[in-house]
């Protein structure tokens, strides 16, 4: 499937939800849990049959989700409304340990309502996501690639590399253990 092809399934997909599904008034209600309350995001998962998972996130303004992966997978990102400030990067080659990994900022981009940003199998897979407005919605619609060729080789990063730096060590949560405090 092309980027393309992915994108045109993503916004059918989000305008289907919206309009047949009761998607307004889910949105309403996240917006009212995030804009009038303490909760920084609020997620809703719209569907996943094993191979295709669609989901929505809401976040309030200056909520993150730190750096991430999501292995053996692809996807896009539709920002539905608001701006939403997203941060790539790559594990240094020869610099990853069982419990640390040395990262490279790859660059960061904002994408804003009616925008996206991708993510593939290999690039663009680790990524750290920020509201840049009171209000962000976020659609993201995920393919699963069944393959061995696509280890999980970073999860749940639970310490940024410094601000402004190209180069940064972050600690890894590995899949069967619990994060330490950072």
């Amino acid at each position: 499937m092309t980027r393309k092809m992915l994108l045109s399934l993503a916004e059918a997909r989000l305008s289907h939800w919206m309009e047949q599904q009761g998607g307004k008034a889910v949105v309403a209600e996240m917006r009212c849990a995030v804009v009038e309350s303490d909760v920084e995001r609020v997620s809703r998962v719209i569907s996943d049959d094993g191979d295709w998972r669609a989901s929505l996130l809401a976040l309030g303004s200056g909520a993150e989700l730190p750096i991430h992966d999501h292995p053996a997978t692809r996807g896009v990102l539709l920002i539905g409304e608001g701006a939403l400030r997203v941060r790539h990067f790559d594990v240094v080659e020869g610099h990853r340990g069982k419990r640390t990994a040395m990262l490279r900022n790859r660059g960061e981009r904002l994408v804003t309502t009616g925008g996206h940003d991708w993510f593939g199998a290999k690039r663009n897979n680790l990524h750290a996501l920020e509201s840049m407005a009171e209000f962000t919605l976020v659609f993201s619609v995920r393919q699963h690639l069944s393959s061995p060729k696509f280890p999980r080789s970073v999860y749940a990063l639970i310490r940024n590399p410094n601000p402004g730096e190209p180069v940064g060590v972050a600690l890894v949560k590995p899949m069967d253990e619990t994060p330490s405090a950072p």
